[in-house]
This record gives structure tokens, sequence and C-alpha cells, in this order.
């Protein structure tokens, strides 16, 4: 994944930085151009002397790319997507921490490893290839961020409830039925039980 290095910093930038002064040193100190055909003229006659045979090849490096060019497969039709990716677990309450700020996401994601995807405006949140959910980035720390309903479906209505355990079962969403502990029936007293030993 690409990460944009600091802007005079060298030392985080590998040889990619001592390029601009190869080029400098080598080829454009004291020398003069009459105008910008003749620049380009001596720099591809000064890449040719610098880029010479290799001696691991035996060739230069464009004799060898023209070869290559040959066998290179075809570029994706989705361009690359540069933005960092970040794994996060969703929470029992669909929520994921990012920046010390939470995220809605779906019910149905619950308990699961997502992969955010973010930049200075908004994040996404993929479950595999899939988009789940899309917020606007939240500034500061300990904010909420609820979209749409995340948790529909998790209550049963009550005009869906049934006496029948079979139809009731199939009503239930899949977050209910992977909880068995929500079948344990309640004992239900009158409030006259507690209010009793107070007198």
């Amino acid at each position: 994944m690409p990460r944009a290095c600091w802007p005079y910093r060298p030392q985080t930038k590998g040889k990619t930085e001592r390029l601009v002064s190869f080029v400098h040193d080598d080829f454009f100190v004291g020398t003069a151009f009459v105008d910008m055909a003749d620049l380009n003229r001596r720099c591809k006659s000064w890449l040719e002397r610098v880029n010479g045979l290799i001696a691991t090849t035996g060739q230069a490096p464009v004799k060898k790319a023209q070869e290559e060019r040959a066998h290179l497969l075809p570029l994706p039709q989705i361009a690359f997507d540069p933005t960092p990716i970040e794994t996060r677990l969703v929470s029992r309450d669909c929520l994921i921490s990012f920046n010390a700020n939470r995220y809605s996401v779906p019910h149905a994601h619950v308990g699961k490893h997502v992969t955010v995807r973010y930049d200075d405006q908004k994040i996404r949140v993929y479950d595999h290839t899939q988009l789940i959910a899309t917020h606007p980035l939240l500034t500061g720390k300990g904010r909420l961020r609820i979209d749409g309903h995340p948790y529909a479906g998790i209550m049963i209505p009550k005009h869906q409830k049934t006496t029948g355990s079979a139809t009731q079962d199939r009503q239930r969403p899949p977050l209910l039925r992977s909880h068995p502990a929500f079948d344990i029936p309640v004992e239900k007293r009158s409030l006259t039980t507690y209010q009793g030993p107070l007198g």
C-alpha cells in the first residue's frame, strides 16, 4: 500500500531522493543549453551513456525493457485505489471504532472483521469486497455517527409475534437465532411482591 512521505525528508524515501541530486550534479552542473530541444538532445545522449550495459544481464536497460514489454499483462480496467486500509472488529452494538470516534454498520456484520478505507473526507466500510457503510470522516474524538437503520431487524415487531415456536423461529432475524439464551423464559411477578417487605 503506497504511503506518502514527508517532503524534505530524504531518509524516508530510500534511493529515490538521491536520483535528483545525481541528475543535478552529473548532467546539469556546468552545462548551458541553447533551448529546450538542445536540452532534450543532450539529456538523451547522457541517458544512453549512464544507462549502458548492465553486468547482470549484459544488456542496456532500454533494450531489456523492450524485450519484456511483450510479456507484460494488461492493466486492470478498475483503477487502483490508493486510499489507506485498516481492519476493525464490529462490536455487539453494531459500531466500529476509528480514530477515537465510532461509526455504525448493519447488524448482520456484528462480530466480523471489516475493512476500512478512508481519506480526508469520508470512510468506507467493506465486508470483503462488499461496501456496507459510508460515513463522513468525523473530526475530534469521542463522537458517534449512526447512519440509516443499523439495528433494523434485530428485534421482532409486536405484530409479527406468534405463539407457534416454529413460526416464531422463522421470523427471528439471524442475529437472534444465533443466541439461544434469548429463548430462556423469564419469570414474571407482580410489583406488589417487591413492595411487601417495605411495608
